[in-house]
C-alpha cells in the first residue's frame, strides 16, 4: 500500500467515495455499507471516531475549497485583488474566459439551488458568467 498509515489510506478512500461518479450514484446508506467493507478490508484498526473526524475534516475542506475557487473566479473576472493574487490568477483569467462562454450558467445555478449551499461568492461569479456570455454574444452580433 503506497499509504503511510491507515489514515492516510482512509483520506484517500473517502476523497474517492466523494467524487466518485460510481459512488455518487450510490444510495448513502450503500456509500456507508461500501465504505465500511473498505474499511474492514484495508484498514481495520482505524475506529469509528476517526472516520467521523475524517469525513467532517474532508466536508469542511471541500467548501473551503469550493469557496476559494468561488473568489478567485470572482476576483479573475474582474473583482478587486492583491497584486499577488493578481499573478497568481492571471492564467485562470484568460481560461476562466475561454471556458465561460461554454458554461451552462442556468443548468449550474440550477443545481445550486437544489443543493442548497448557499455561496455568495459562487452566485456573484454566476451572474459575472451571465453577465460576460451577454456581453459575448451582443459582441459577436456587432463584429459580425
Amino acid at each position: 500500500m503506497p499509504f503511510k498509515t491507515d489514515r492516510e489510506f482512509w483520506i484517500f478512500v473517502e476523497t474517492v467515495l466523494h467524487t466518485s461518479q460510481t459512488a455518487k450514484s450510490l444510495e448513502p446508506k450503500q456509500i456507508t455499507a461500501l465504505a465500511e467493507y473498505i474499511r474492514s478490508q484495508n484498514c481495520p484498526s482505524l475506529s469509528y471516531e476517526e472516520w467521523l473526524d475524517i469525513e467532517k475534516s474532508i466536508i469542511d475542506s471541500k467548501y473551503n475549497v469550493i469557496g476559494s475557487i468561488a473568489t478567485g473566479i470572482t476576483q479573475a473576472m474582474g473583482g478587486k485583488m492583491s497584486s499577488k493574487a493578481f499573478e497568481d490568477l492571471r492564467n485562470l483569467d484568460s481560461g476562466f474566459r475561454d471556458t465561460v462562454a461554454n458554461l451552462d450558467v442556468n443548468e449550474i445555478e440550477k443545481r445550486l439551488k437544489e443543493s442548497k449551499i448557499n455561496m455568495p461568492d459562487l452566485t456573484n461569479v454566476l451572474e459575472m458568467a451571465k453577465s460576460f456570455q451577454k456581453e459575448r454574444k451582443e459582441f459577436k452580433k456587432i463584429k459580425g
